[in-house]
């Protein structure tokens, strides 16, 4: 597989995700259950932040190979957050989550943004070293993000 074959997708409007890519995505994030299946679809359907959002989806021939959302601080326009980074374990470290931030970076400075944040688990050494390479430095003083829960992981913040 090359770089070249990854699509990355961004959506903003939630209604325009077809179900079949949700599935693919709720399934790589949480994994199969069918109890839960539908309510997660619908819950990644609506703007589940109630801010300024959007998903990016990496796809090879339409199959979700990883994603990640992107939201609004809601106590500061000019910064966002975004977690639920993943990637298929079939396509790690073939820069598959590295160019979802990337993309994400992008669209993020062209609405005008200056700092992205995300949560690392303290010991995934190597989404600490993947951010560093992109740029993004310890940040000891930034408090939650919209009430997101940091507890035993680190903040990592990107000038943009």
């Amino acid at each position: 597989m090359s770089e070249n074959e990854i699509n990355i997708l961004i959506n903003e409007d939630y209604n325009d995700i077809s179900n079949d890519l949700l599935k693919q995505a709720v399934i790589l994030r949480w994994g199969y259950n069918e109890d839960k299946l539908d309510n997660w679809i619908n819950n990644m359907r609506r703007d589940p932040f109630g801010l300024n959002s959007f998903y990016i989806f990496a796809l090879i021939d339409n199959n979700v190979i990883g994603f990640a959302y992107f939201c609004q601080d809601e106590n500061n326009e000019n910064q966002w957050y975004y977690g639920d980074l993943i990637t298929h374990s079939e396509y790690r470290r073939l820069g598959v989550a590295t160019k979802i931030i990337e993309h994400g970076i992008q669209a993020l400075k062209k609405k005008k943004a200056l700092k992205l944040f995300t949560y690392i688990d303290n010991d995934n050494k190597s989404s600490i070293l993947l951010h560093e390479k992109l740029f993004f430095i310890l940040s000891e003083n930034q408090e939650a993000v919209n009430g997101f829960d940091k507890n035993n992981r680190i903040v990592y913040e990107c000038r943009l």
